[in-house]
């Protein structure tokens, strides 16, 4: 397509869950909020530094990674889990989407790692 960026696929090298959001009820019927595995995508996944995590936070919520994925549709309700080397997951909490192309070739994301 004239005019999309598009990023070398090198640059997406980490595989991600993304997790929507559902409800379930508990032994005693009370609504618990579950996450619903969805699609494992490639992505990339950058800590921001501090000087770009001031900027990002004068806008929105507390932000600590960028991630860029190519475009699907998502939401900032949703999710994303990433298992690293060593096997732990990590988990990102959607801060915003930035459809960076306009035109549905990839997605930037801002979000805060979940502890």
């Amino acid at each position: 397509m004239p005019g999309l960026v598009r990023r070398g696929i090198g640059r997406l090298n980490r595989r991600v869950l993304i997790q929507t959001p559902g409800h379930s009820r508990d032994d005693v019927g009370e609504e618990i909020k579950t996450w619903n595995d969805g699609d494992t995508v490639w992505a990339s996944i950058r800590p921001l530094s501090g000087a770009e995590r001031v900027r990002a936070e004068q806008v929105e919520a507390t932000v600590t990674h960028e991630i860029v994925m190519r475009y699907r549709d998502l939401d900032s309700t949703a999710r994303l889990q990433w298992t690293d080397h060593e096997g732990g997951t990590r988990t990102y909490d959607i801060v915003s989407i930035i459809d960076e192309d306009t035109v549905g070739g990839q997605l930037t994301i801002m979000a805060k790692e979940s502890t």
